[in-house]
């Protein structure tokens, strides 16, 4: 490919995404580029880890967080550099694992206190993972992580670790189809089922087999067997009405809970649905409307499948549902707000429960864990002591989980 042919291909990745503005905060809020915004990407070809960070805290790509915590976490990727964290240590006092998303490592923490210290830290650049962001526990305390990216966003990852921090399995997502000229795709989170399938978010995928250029989003799933068999479930063409993907789960049916950012005639914003079937039928149901969350977050199904939790990032809240859910179903209850740094800023992104459900860790975008009780629903900001959440978090998940 020819620079002038990727550089147009590049350009109208961008340009292919949903011209949006308003809803509450316009571009910074949906992460959706303006159409200046999208003439003013050249070298956008050139794709690394950092120059996609730049873009989306520009609001010219979509992101995991709202734009000021990626704006945040470029300054500090810019000021300091990728740290080398690479160590194991007594994964037998691991209780949470965390993803530092601005620096691609996954964080086996302790998790008696206000400070947690670090005791494995793993790096996942090794396997060609870069911008971690969902991560999740099943019934074996095997770790599983979301890569949004590899090396030149041409696809994505999902690894698979055991208990101890071992490598078990790397599933490799990639949306577009091998006659693709061009392909540029994102993805933030991943769950399981109880019946040996494994599930990604294809957050928003963009490529040209020839002179046409399609722009999509969607999920794959795999046998937990065969990670180099993936099928892909795609929600049609960008913003009709998906525009992206955020996070995921899979409820005891099988059926895959997702939130996203999407359009509806004249409204804008992010609402919840669901995939029923997703391995032999799949069929989308919007339950929840756009503008129901002012950002998406984390999703988490709970207690034994009866409960659906989704994290809203802007007002820091996690609002729990009755589950099954349908159009009307309102929040049975709300925990949050989660706590805020001495200058007032916080941003939960994803997490999930303890094994009794009496605790819920969140990861927070600007460099720490939120910790609530559940059952007074109050909270703690926790920190890391070596300075190794600084750069900010992508998701969370305690060991052993309820799954």
């Amino acid at each position: 490919m020819t620079t002038s042919t990727s550089t147009r291909y590049a350009l109208s990745v961008l340009a292919a995404l949903a011209v949006l503005s308003g809803c509450g905060g316009g571009p910074s809020q949906l992460g959706i580029a303006s159409p200046i915004q999208q003439q003013s990407t050249a070298g956008v070809e050139h794709r690394t880890p950092l120059s996609l960070l730049r873009l989306q805290a520009q609001g010219k790509l979509p992101g995991p967080f709202p734009v000021p915590v990626l704006q945040q976490q470029l300054r500090q990727i810019e000021g300091h550099g990728r740290p080398y964290l690479g160590f194991h240590g007594d994964a037998a006092k691991v209780g949470i694992w965390a993803t530092a998303s601005a620096t691609d490592y996954l964080l086996g923490q302790s998790a008696n206190g206000r400070k947690e210290k670090t005791l494995i830290a793993i790096d996942v650049e090794r396997h060609d993972c870069y911008d971690p962001i969902g991560v999740k526990v099943d019934g074996a305390q095997n770790v599983w992580v979301a890569c949004a990216y590899n090396s030149n966003a041409s696809a994505s990852e999902l690894l698979e670790y055991n208990r101890t921090g071992t490598l078990e399995q790397i599933y490799n997502w990639q949306p577009c189809p091998p006659s693709a000229s061009f392909c540029f795709t994102d993805g933030y989170d991943a769950a399981f089922d109880s019946k040996g399938h494994v599930f990604a978010s294809v957050a928003f995928y963009n490529y040209a087999v020839g002179s046409q250029e399609y722009a999509r989003a969607g999920f794959e799933w795999w046998n937990a067997k065969s990670p180099n068999s993936p099928t892909l479930i795609s929600t049609g063409n960008r913003c009709s009405p998906v525009c992206s993907l955020y996070f995921m789960d899979v409820d005891p049916s099988g059926n895959i809970w997702f939130d996203y950012s999407g359009v509806v005639g004249s409204q804008q914003g992010y609402g919840l649905a669901e995939i029923t079937n997703p391995t032999t039928n799949p069929q989308i149901v919007y339950v929840l409307p756009i503008g129901t969350y002012q950002f998406a977050g984390g999703v988490y199904i709970s207690n034994a499948g009866k409960t659906l939790n989704v994290t809203d990032d802007i007002p820091r809240v996690i609002y729990q549902y009755h589950m099954p859910l349908t159009p009307s179903s309102k929040p049975f209850n709300v925990l949050g707000p989660t706590p805020t740094n001495g200058i007032g800023v916080g941003s939960p992104s994803s997490g999930g429960f303890n094994k009794s459900e009496t605790r819920l860790v969140e990861a927070d975008g600007y460099g720490w864990l939120d910790i609530g009780i559940v059952s007074s629903n109050t909270w703690l900001r926790v920190q890391n002591p070596g300075g190794n959440f600084a750069l900010g978090l992508g998701g969370a998940a305690y060991t052993p989980s309820d799954k």
